[in-house]
């Protein structure tokens, strides 16, 4: 079994990364309720492979890459639009803020939308 690492990205939320070819990033935690909300905290779990669809960054569009390498803190990610030899880094922290709720379809549909509108 490969080793694992976990990193404690806020209070209540981690990041665990098992690197190598057939590693994968875990992203796990419990999210608050809204202040003065009757919402309950919410659990959530999402796991990405190498070679998994993620977003690396944003502006008007949500910009897409591929997993394409894991180490014990950063993950490497190959912008979908972007040169051959473009590879972004991404530590734990930021992967999970950009990455907790990710959905391809949707972030495709919005992503689609919002290029009609610029």
């Amino acid at each position: 079994m490969a080793k694992t690492y976990r990193h404690e990205v806020r209070p209540g939320e981690w990041v665990e990364i098992i690197p190598g070819p057939n590693g994968h990033v875990r992203l796990f935690g419990v999210l608050p309720g809204q202040r003065g909300s009757a919402d309950p905290p919410r659990v959530y779990e999402r796991i990405f492979k190498v070679g998994d669809w993620c977003e690396f960054d944003s502006y008007n569009l949500s910009y897409l890459g591929r997993i394409t390498k894991l180490t014990p803190k950063t993950i490497f990610v190959k912008p979908r639009y972007r040169g051959e030899e473009t590879i972004v880094r991404m530590k734990p922290y930021h992967f999970q803020w950009r990455n907790w709720d990710f959905d391809f379809d949707k972030t495709e549909k919005e992503n689609h939308f919002t290029s009609l509108t610029i």
